[in-house]
């Protein structure tokens, strides 16, 4: 009965270390998602002229 208690332990275990890993990758995963999709919509106050010319179609033409 030592065994099964044992394995029982262990199969518990595994499965909470799998659900942990689980939930820390979903959120940095989320985070990282929401970071470099939404944050780039803010904006920021930034020159749209040096955009343009900072532009590597302005070099081909």
């Amino acid at each position: 009965m030592t065994a099964t208690s044992t394995t029982t332990t262990r199969v518990r275990a595994d499965r909470a270390r799998v659900t942990f890993a689980t939930v820390v990758g979903t959120t940095v995963e989320w985070y990282d998602y929401f970071v470099y999709r939404d944050r780039p919509g803010i904006p920021l106050g930034m020159d749209h002229e040096a955009e343009q010319a900072q532009s590597p179609i302005r070099f081909v033409r």
